[in-house]
């Protein structure tokens, strides 16, 4: 299970054992979070009060995240993420991340290198 909250923790905790596997404490807090669904990856994301998305793997659980910076200037609130399998038949060639801040919607493709490429949508 991952659980983040206002007290600038963010947990994985094994619901078999009921045990902490590790704990991250951040210098901001955490407003969202989710699992990737990218078959071979063991990430997860994290959306912050300051606008970050930063993507931790859990094989390299000491390394610092990578930290997806907008392109443009963002300042509001990361309120939702998802993580999105690739879906061919649908025109989504690549796995990706959806991103919701206060006031925009954006989805990062996660590309074969493992870098993210942003891509700002269009919302009514």
């Amino acid at each position: 299970m991952l659980s983040v909250g206002q007290e600038k923790v963010v947990r994985v905790t094994n619901m078999q054992s009921c045990s902490e596997v590790v704990r991250f404490t951040m210098d901001c807090e955490v407003w969202a979070a989710d699992w990737s669904e990218a078959p071979g990856h063991n990430m997860f994301y994290l959306g912050t009060k300051r606008s970050q998305v930063l993507v931790h793997n859990l094989n390299t659980p000491g390394s610092p995240p990578v930290v997806l910076s907008f392109p443009v200037v963002e300042r509001r609130p990361i309120i939702s993420l998802v993580s999105v399998p690739a879906c061919p038949a649908a025109g989504l060639n690549m796995p990706g991340l959806l991103v919701l801040t206060l006031g925009s919607l954006w989805f990062w493709e996660h590309n074969t290198d493992n870098t993210f490429t942003p891509h700002r949508l269009n919302t009514l």
